[in-house]
């Protein structure tokens, strides 16, 4: 997380765990089963090479009641290893974060848990749902960089005991002393504790961590990024090594009020800036960009009293047809939460053989039907319908269907993910029997009776719970890793079936 800073896993440039640029693989692997704990990495591209990634390195732990205004954002299906960004709380019922950290999301599958520094104790804080998401209109997250990176997150309550942080004032006020260059910040979240390279493994905080940067000059930032840096919605922060990370998008940056400042008081701080990207972490040479609150529209959207609600998809598309060669499969209509201004379909095929399976955009297959060929022989297939909007891009994906057949339909293998989606179901059967038993042995305590046989049974039951997790673990890590070497790969294959199919954004 914190190598002296948080970000969000990368995205490339991004700095969250979760899919922003491959949205694609990432619901494919979301959907695959609801147990599934969030094992994919976010992938953008940063413009020349600017990578943004979400983490803290360089960091601390928390003081005890430190930072209450820090959420974190996790897979509704895995709130203790699901985290993939952070957020802040502005309010009660309001959490802003990135928008490359939900683009293409839908309410359901995330939670917001607050009050929780160390996110293995369930036994503290809250884990609130979310009932809409706003997402700055103004916001691209496929522009190579993510710019305008501001969205809001709706609670479906307030969240208990909250506190929440004020964003800073407009630039050109007062406010603008607190966070001018060479001005010390604080940064904080889950994300990775060190720069993994481009293959290394991910190591993140479970509990949260923060870290201090400094204001860096605008033109600081152009010399680092060129371009990809742009003043109106962005500002960087750097200390040597310190920075933001992998997992620690879409958090706070914030500026102390006081000479000293109160970790546990909100009034002594501005939020002044959201988690968004950079090139690696830590790295010499290469800042952590945050987005600009005090630019005057990125303030006008982040305490808009009505935020415009992003569309959703409702329901995914779904295949029906024979994987077999010479057959022709059909892909049924998704259905989204508003009409979208424009559809168009495309289809991609997976070899769970190889041993980094990815997704494979199938040249000219851009119709609602695909008639499988040779070629398709011993492959998985999904078709994917994308919803244009204004300001937005939606991915609906049907889950995969085969392997194809030149005859019949024979069992799909297993593959990496596969095997993590298997011992997932088996965590859950045997987390349900643990379940059941601890309630049968607390009723036989009740009872005053022999409870010795139950005891055993539960025994034995948590250490098959222990291994499967062992299991589990090992599956997501070696997982992890080959969709991080595939992560280039999926996005030239994903860029190559826009292209075929005239998608407005690359």
């Amino acid at each position: 997380m914190l190598q002296g800073g948080a970000r969000a896993p990368s995205v490339e440039a991004c700095r969250h765990f979760r899919t922003a640029g491959d949205l694609v693989s990432v619901k494919l692997s979301r959907r695959v089963a609801a147990t599934i704990l969030m094992t994919v990495v976010s992938v953008l591209a940063v413009g020349a090479s600017a990578q943004a990634a979400p983490r803290i390195v360089g960091g601390s732990e928390v003081p005890a009641g430190g930072f209450p205004w820090q959420v974190a954002l996790v897979d509704a299906a895995a709130p203790v290893e699901g985290q993939f960004c952070g957020g802040t709380l502005i309010s009660p019922t309001r959490v802003l974060t990135a928008a490359h950290c939900v683009t293409d999301t839908a309410p359901a599958d995330i939670a917001v848990v607050a009050n929780r520094p160390t996110l293995s104790d369930q036994t503290v804080g809250t884990a609130a749902t979310v009932s809409a998401i706003s997402v700055n209109p103004d916001a691209d997250a496929y522009a190579g960089v993510p710019r305008n990176d501001l969205a809001l997150l709706l609670l479906s309550g307030p969240v208990p005991n909250a506190k929440p942080i004020a964003i800073t004032g407009a630039q050109g006020g007062s406010d603008d002393s607190l966070w001018a260059v060479g001005k010390t910040l604080s940064v904080s979240g889950w994300g990775a504790l060190h720069d993994p390279g481009p293959f290394g493994a991910v190591y993140t905080a479970d509990t949260l961590r923060f870290t201090t940067v400094d204001r860096l000059s605008d033109s600081a930032c152009t010399d680092a990024y060129g371009s990809s840096f742009r003043t109106t919605d962005m500002f960087c922060a750097s200390s040597p090594g310190r920075d933001s990370c992998y997992g620690d998008s879409g958090g706070p940056i914030i500026a102390p009020t006081v000479a000293s400042p109160d970790p546990a008081n909100p009034a002594d701080y501005r939020l002044v800036g959201v988690v968004s990207w950079g090139e690696g972490c830590a790295q010499p040479g290469f800042p952590g960009v945050y987005t600009r609150l005090a630019a005057p529209a990125l303030r006008a959207y982040a305490t808009a009293p009505n935020p415009p609600i992003a569309p959703t998809i409702t329901s995914p598309p779904t295949i029906t047809g024979n994987p077999v060669v010479g057959e022709t499969l059909s892909c049924g209509p998704a259905t989204f939460s508003a009409p979208p201004q424009s559809t168009d379909t495309f289809w991609y095929t997976v070899d769970v053989n190889s041993p980094l399976p990815y997704p494979t955009a199938i040249p000219d297959a851009t119709s609602a039907t695909y008639t499988l060929t040779v070629a398709d022989t011993g492959l998985l297939i999904a078709c994917v319908q994308h919803a244009a909007y204004p300001n937005a891009d939606l991915y609906a994906e049907s889950d995969l269907l085969g392997p194809i057949a030149t005859s019949g339909t024979p069992e799909m293998p297993l593959g990496a993910e596969g095997q993590s989606v298997l011992l997932s179901y088996q965590l859950a059967a045997v987390t349900s029997q643990l379940s059941t038993l601890q309630a049968q042995v607390a009723g036989l305590q009740a009872q005053q009776q022999d409870t010795a046989a139950l005891q055993a049974k539960l025994k034995a039951a948590r250490a098959q719970a222990a291994k499967l997790r062992k299991q589990l673990k090992a599956s997501r890590k070696a997982l992890k890793a080959a969709k991080r070497k595939a992560a280039a790969k999926r996005k030239r294959a994903r860029r190559a079936a826009l292209r075929a199919v005239a998608h407005r954004r690359a």
